[in-house]
C-alpha cells in the first residue's frame, strides 16, 4: 500500500515554530487585533494549509482502500461489481481491458487513476454510464489482475513547492515585519487588505468618464508593488479586460506573468491576449506556456510556445518572451521569484478544478 508523501517530520516542526513566531504578540481575541495582527495570524495559518489539505485527501484514500468491495457500491468515487469482458488492446505489453460494472451512481470519469486495496490498477480511458462499461489502461504489473471493485485515487500532486514558497514569505515577515518595505510587498498588501498602491499618488483609480477597460490599462502601468482586484460575475468581461491590460504592458516593454488554478483557464486568457494584440496591431508578442506532458499540442498556436519542462520554460522566457504562463507550481519556484514585472492571477477566487 502506498504511503503519504509527507509524514510528521522536521518540516512540520519548523513550520510550527515559524507560525509561533508570527503569532507572537497577536491578541487571542480577534476583535482586539490590528490589521497587522490579523495579517500575521492569517499568514501563520496559511503556512501549513497545503499539507493539511493533502492529509485529508490521503485519509480518504486510506478509508476507501480499507472498505470491503461491496461497500464501494455506495461510494461515488468507486465502482463495484466489476466483471472482465475483453482485452481491447496491448501496446508495449501494457493492456487496455474492458469491464462491466454493477448499476450504481458514480463520479468516475476518463483520466481518473484507479486503485484497489491501496494499489494502483490503471487509468480510465473511457466509461459508458448507460452501458455500464469501463475501459482501464493497466500496467505491466497489473496486466493480469481483475479486481472486483476499484476507486479513484483523488490525491493531488505534491504541494511541497507551494508550502516552501509560503514558508519563505513567512520567514521574511517574521524577520522584517508584515508592513515593512522590501520583498513580497504585493503578497503582504493582500494579507493586509490594502487598497492598490499606484506611482501617481494624485490620480484616482478611475478618472471621470473613463471606461473600465481604459482605467484598467492605465492602472496596470502605474501599480507600485501591489494588488489590483477586478471582480465580477461570469460574462462581466474580466478576461477581456485582463488581456488588454497585458497587451498594454507588453507594448510598453514590460514582462508579464499569467497564472490560474488550471491550464485551461490560462489557455483561454492567452487566446484572448493574442486576439487583443491583433486588434491593436501589436506584432511583438511572444508567449510561453507551461502545460502538462499529455496536453502539449502537436502544433503551437500563433504567438504561443508550449513547453512541458520547467527548465525549458524558463529558458524560453529568458530568450526574450514577453508573457510567461503556468500554474502556481511554476510560480512558486524560487528561480521564478520576481521574474516578471506584473503577474496576472485569473479566477483567483475560484477553487481548483477537479
Amino acid at each position: 500500500m502506498e504511503a503519504p508523501p509527507e509524514s510528521v517530520d522536521e518540516r512540520q516542526q519548523r513550520t510550527a515554530a515559524l507560525a509561533a513566531r508570527l503569532q507572537c504578540g497577536v491578541p487571542e481575541d480577534p476583535d482586539q487585533r490590528s490589521p497587522e495582527h490579523a495579517a500575521n495570524w492569517l499568514l501563520s495559518n496559511l503556512l501549513d494549509w497545503h499539507s493539511r489539505e493533502l492529509k485529508a485527501e490521503w485519509w480518504e484514500f486510506f478509508r476507501l482502500s480499507e472498505l470491503p468491495d461491496q461497500d464501494l457500491l455506495d461510494e461515488r468515487s468507486g465502482l463495484a461489481g466489476l466483471r472482465f469482458l475483453q482485452r481491447l488492446a496491448v501496446q508495449r505489453n501494457i493492456p487496455t481491458d474492458r469491464y462491466a460494472f454493477a448499476k450504481q451512481d458514480t463520479d468516475v470519469r476518463a483520466g481518473d487513476e484507479l486503485c484497489a486495496k491501496g494499489e494502483k490498477i490503471g487509468e480510465v480511458i473511457a466509461i459508458d454510464i448507460a452501458a455500464r462499461t469501463i475501459d482501464i489502461k493497466k500496467s505491466r504489473k497489473t496486466a493480469d489482475l481483475h479486481p472486483a471493485a476499484v476507486y479513484v485515487k483523488d490525491v493531488g500532486p505534491s504541494t511541497e513547492v507551494l508550502g516552501e514558497a509560503l514558508f519563505r514569505i513567512g520567514t521574511w515577515v517574521a524577520e522584517n515585519g508584515i508592513d515593512s518595505p522590501g520583498a513580497y510587498r504585493a503578497a503582504r498588501d493582500l494579507l493586509l487588505s490594502r487598497a492598490p498602491r499606484i506611482t501617481d499618488l494624485t490620480a484616482p483609480l478611475i478618472l471621470p468618464d473613463e471606461k473600465t477597460v481604459d482605467a484598467a490599462k492605465r492602472l496596470a502601468t502605474i501599480l507600485d508593488h501591489t494588488v489590483l482586484a477586478i471582480q465580477g460575475p461570469p460574462g462581466a468581461g474580466k478576461t477581456f479586460t485582463g488581456a488588454r491590460m497585458i497587451c498594454e504592458l507588453v507594448r510598453q516593454g514590460k514582462r508579464v506573468g499569467i497564472t490560474a488554478t488550471s491550464h485551461k483557464v490560462i489557455g483561454n486568457l492567452l487566446k484572448e491576449v493574442v486576439a487583443a494584440a491583433g486588434e491593436i496591431g501589436l506584432q511583438r508578442l511572444n508567449c510561453v506556456q507551461k502545460v502538462k506532458k499529455g496536453e502539449k499540442p502537436e502544433h503551437d498556436p500563433p504567438h504561443i510556445r508550449t513547453t512541458v519542462d520547467n527548465a525549458e520554460t524558463r529558458a524560453a522566457f529568458l530568450d526574450g518572451a514577453d508573457v510567461l504562463a503556468g500554474t502556481q507550481w511554476l510560480w512558486a519556484q524560487q528561480d521564478h521569484f520576481e521574474a516578471v514585472d506584473v503577474l496576472f492571477v485569473d479566477e483567483a477566487g475560484s477553487p481548483p478544478a477537479s
